[in-house]
């Protein structure tokens, strides 16, 4: 997936697998704990590199300095922004569907989103 922020375009990981999650969901379990503005910015970096493959802003997203040399208001909120908005939040509504109940599917359809049944 692709945003543009600030002019610069982002590449945002198509997936996130059973494997990375652990450790993604441990970061932000900790971000969690500390309080996410209260936790150094190398905390919240080393959770949003999780999620960005590549991008036009200098450097290489998986360089925290990289990240410390962006912007804080016009490039790396509305990096975090588009990251919450654009990637995780669709993810986790998609989720909570699957969790909160199924619907009897109808003629050779699964209720699953992504699934179809033969």
């Amino acid at each position: 997936m692709e945003v543009t922020v600030n002019g610069k375009r982002v590449v945002l990981r198509d997936k996130i697998t059973t494997r990375d999650w652990d450790g993604i969901k441990a970061k932000w379990d900790e971000l969690s704990e500390l309080g996410f503005d209260k936790a150094p910015w190398q905390k919240r970096v080393a959770l949003f590199q999780s999620f960005v493959e590549s991008w036009e802003f200098a450097g290489d997203p998986q360089d925290v300095d990289a990240w410390g040399d962006l912007d804080r208001f016009d490039e790396e909120l509305p990096l975090q922004e588009a990251i919450f908005l654009k990637f995780l939040q669709p993810k986790f509504e998609r989720s909570k569907n699957l969790v909160s109940g199924f619907t009897t599917p109808s003629e050779g359809q699964s209720e699953i989103p992504g699934l179809e049944e033969s």
